[in-house]
């Protein structure tokens, strides 16, 4: 008897336990209007920031674009094997190679733009689900 007591007792714990677990996994907090409003106000000016930021970002990875230091070397090996009698059509292939790591350099440097654009579109979209959140607030107080 003592031993389907026990064993009665074990599956009402695990009941528990199991129960215990579920609640805190549904538990979702609910904020207030003052609580949404005060973070609204926190999120704009960062928000503003980061919008900024994407417009500084583009300024100056841009510096990229009119880069031309490759362009010189180029030039200048060219020069110098052009002096030397070395037909130039044997730089071709390393002039190829170096456009094309030149292309990719500018393309990489673009990308880091997007870190800027991705924070600025999480602060908004943050912003924005708060916003719905206080529209949703004002529907069930008028209703």
């Amino acid at each position: 008897m003592a031993q389907t007591s026990n064993q009665s007792c074990r599956k009402i714990n695990e009941k528990i336990r199991g129960s215990v677990m579920k609640l805190n996994e549904v538990i979702v907090q609910e904020q207030t209007e003052e609580e949404i409003k005060a973070e609204l106000k926190r999120l704009e000016p960062i928000a503003d920031k980061f919008e900024f930021a994407q417009s500084e970002a583009r300024d100056i990875t841009k510096a990229i674009k009119y880069e031309n230091t490759t362009m010189e070397i180029m030039i200048g090996l060219s020069g110098l094997a052009d002096k030397l009698g070395i037909d130039e059509r044997e730089l071709d292939y390393y002039e190829s190679r170096v456009r094309e790591a030149k292309n990719q350099l500018e393309s990489a440097v673009y990308e880091m733009e997007e870190l800027f654009a991705d924070k600025y579109s999480d602060v908004r979209n943050k912003i924005d689900e708060l916003e719905m959140d206080l529209e949703d607030l004002e529907y069930e107080r008028n209703r």
